[in-house]
């Protein structure tokens, strides 16, 4: 329900805009996702739960074919290789390329935490599951995706301490194990690592410092219209008043929200992903004594 009133905020939001015909565009992609959302939510709902989990099987085999034709292409023939030396496809920018990759990364580790609640557990198979995340995250640390990179760290990190919360899992070994493929990937990919390292630069156009610029900019702007904001997508083309910069990006999805849409939109944005969490966590910490693994591994 929050999600149909964020898109129609967004249609409410064309009327007031200061930029129309970006705002139109804007709402045209909120329809699009919005659209996916609810027929997947439709064509779910018909299946139960084992029928659910051969079509994530089905969408992880996709994946699979998609990224060793990724692997493949890079490291035999040195394709879909920017100028800049992050990994790519076709006309994918890494940072989308990154975003797909997390998806897909999600639905293995469902399958992971599943195993890892079944008794007796199958270790070759958590494994293969652990060996094919592993890929996954090699191939997000390819594409130089700063946030990407963030992204899985912080949603394996989420994970191991929820976990060592409600089953007290002694996760030391996988702490160990992490720390040597950060070291490794250090030394085999050190131009990977120079993205990384160009955000405590200061002469770095993409360091944090610049970017804070750029967010006091946005911020600036917000606060100049809080409650509604400019208008979808308005952001970046607005906050070159306060900017040396015609048209810029945030490098921040919710200052940038709050700038389009002001309080209101952000909060119908963020309401349902505030209960979704809350939800997974609660059936993950306060699940009964004979949990569905199942479930815990959805909430996962």
């Amino acid at each position: 329900l929050f999600f149909f009133f964020d898109f129609l905020y967004n249609i409410i939001g064309i009327f007031y805009s200061t930029q129309p015909r970006v705002s139109i565009e804007e709402t045209i992609y909120t329809a699009s996702y919005f659209t996916l959302y609810l027929t997947g939510r439709i064509i779910f709902s018909f299946f139960n739960i084992s029928q659910i989990e051969t079509n994530f099987k089905i969408i992880i085999g996709i994946s699979l074919a998609f990224i060793a034709k990724i692997f493949y292409f890079v490291f035999f023939h040195f394709k879909m290789i920017s100028t800049d030396g992050r990994v790519s496809y076709t006309s994918m920018h890494p940072n989308l390329l990154s975003s797909l990759i997390l998806i897909f990364s999600s639905l293995i580790l469902y399958f992971i935490i599943l195993e890892f609640l079944k008794t007796p557990k199958k270790i070759i198979s958590i494994g293969a599951l652990a060996f094919l995340l592993s890929a996954y995250a090699l191939l997000i640390f390819l594409t130089s995706s700063r946030g990407g990179m963030l992204g899985f760290f912080l949603g394996i990190l989420g994970l191991v301490l929820t976990f060592s919360f409600r089953f007290k899992m002694n996760f030391k070994f996988l702490t160990i194990a992490c720390v040597l493929v950060l070291i490794a990937s250090a030394i085999i990919f050190p131009n990977h690592f120079e993205r990384i390292k160009g955000l405590f630069q200061s002469e770095n156009v993409m360091s944090i410092g610049s970017r804070l610029h750029i967010w006091t900019a946005v911020w600036q702007l917000f606060l100049k219209s809080p409650l509604i904001g400019f208008g979808p997508g308005v952001c970046n083309y607005e906050a070159y008043e306060y900017t040396n910069f015609t048209m810029i990006d945030a490098h921040n999805f919710l200052l940038e929200k709050l700038c389009n849409t002001g309080i209101i939109g952000t909060l119908f944005y963020l309401i349902p992903l505030f209960l979704l969490f809350s939800k997974a966590f609660k059936n993950i910490t306060n699940i009964s004594t004979s949990p569905s693994p199942k479930k815990i591994a959805l909430s996962g």
